[in-house]
Order: C-alpha cells, then structure tokens, then sequence
C-alpha cells in the first residue's frame, strides 16, 4: 500500500511537473506570436507611412532638379512639398517609436480627411482627381484603414500607373462604407502583382472582416475596391 501511494505520488509530481512545462511553453508560443504580430504591424506602418513619404520626396527631388529653375513657381512649390512630406514623415516616426499620440491622422471627418490626401496629390503630380466622398461615420481605426489604402492606390498610380485621371468614390451602403478608386492608366495583371503594399492593404481589411479587391487588366487601368462592414449602431 505504501509503495503504491509513492508511485501514485511520484506519478502526480511527474504530470504536474509536465502540466508546469507545457504552460510555459504555450506561454512562450504566445509570446513569440504575439511578437511576431506587433513586427509586422510595425512593418505595415513603415510601408503605408514613412516609405511611402520617402517615395514622394524623392519623385518630388527629381522633378525640381529636371526643372533646372526653368519653371521658379513650379520648382517652389516642389521644394515646400518636400518640405512638408519630410516634416510629416518625421511625425510619423515619432508615432511609430512612441513618443507621440498613436494614430497619424489629422482631426476632421473622413472625407475632409481623403479629401485633404486627394489635394495633395493633385498639387504633387498635376493629375486630374475626380471625387465622390460621402460624409461617412465611423471609428477611428475604420478611417485610418481607409485613408492608408487611398494613400496606398495614389502611390501605385504616381509611381506606376502613367495615368491622366483618377476618380475616388468613398459610399456608404447598407453592408457596410465602400471605398472605390480608379485610373486610367497602363493597368497591370493582378496575379503577377503581389508586392508589400497590396498584400499590406489586403490584411488591413481583413483585420476589420472586410474585402479587398484588385481589377485591372494591361491597357485597362484599375479599379481598387475596399469595403468596411459596419454594425447598424454606426
């Protein structure tokens, strides 16, 4: 009898023991995914925030240096830009390291917000901009998904589209906001196109429980369609 309870003893040391092992473990495994989520959120942000300012710095560079002070106005208002997408692009590194107020987006409605995006653009690369932007509610993190996959689009267009016209829709509809953004440019084929920004926008969506779409052909332009879905308390 004595030796039996030893064993029995012994056997519950054993499994506690084992029990202690595989929480700690499960912990670690937490805590590793847990990092490995926070690096590519972190990696997200850099791509839709700083590099995206660096982009426009340099196309910005070297369209005042090709301009050789032939256009003084126009090689200006280059150099401000410059200025200020460089200052932007500084705020946003303090957001990302912490030392400011999380979020990187200025106060205002949603489309005051694209609204402010889409002049920017107009007066950074001379484009046509058609817009369509309702005056949608929403959350915060909502907005800042919509803004990053308008400033994703506008960075696709300038750097590869070769476009003359670009048309923004933002809608609400009974499922949910819609965010729709066209080109006219050279268009692409989708499936061959799977670089960090597209797959960056893709996850950003998901993480909302939307949908993120991609339709373009070569010689057709694209079309960019995002949809939020929203609780009927919006």
């Amino acid at each position: 009898m004595h030796r039996f309870i030893s064993r029995s003893n012994a056997r519950t040391e054993q499994l506690t023991s084992e029990l202690h092992s595989a929480q700690e473990q499960l912990a670690q495994a937490y805590q590793r995914q847990g990092a490995a989520a926070e690096r590519e959120r972190i990696a997200r942000e850099i791509h839709d925030t700083l590099a995206q300012g660096f982009a426009s710095i340099i196309v910005l560079a070297e369209a005042a240096r090709s301009a050789n002070g032939a256009d003084a106005d126009k090689c200006d208002q280059q150099l401000l830009s410059i200025v200020r997408t460089a200052r932007e692009n500084f705020a946003e590194a303090r957001v990302l390291v912490g030392s400011a107020p999380q979020s990187g987006v200025a106060p205002g409605s949603v489309a005051t917000t694209l609204r402010r995006t889409l002049d920017r653009f107009v007066q950074d690369t001379g484009l046509t901009v058609t817009a369509e932007l309702a005056d949608v509610d929403c959350d915060q993190t909502t907005r800042i998904a919509l803004l990053r996959c308008t400033q994703e689009s506008l960075a696709n267009v300038r750097k590869h589209a070769a476009a003359t016209t670009v048309g923004v829709v933002l809608a609400r509809h009974p499922h949910g906001i819609e965010l729709e953004i066209t080109d006219d440019g050279r268009g692409f084929v989708p499936d061959e196109a799977q670089g960090y920004g597209l797959v960056g926008m893709r996850k950003r969506l998901a993480e909302l429980d939307g949908d993120f779409t991609v339709t373009s052909s070569l010689g057709d332009g694209t079309r960019v369609l995002a949809t939020i879905p929203t609780s009927s308390q919006d």
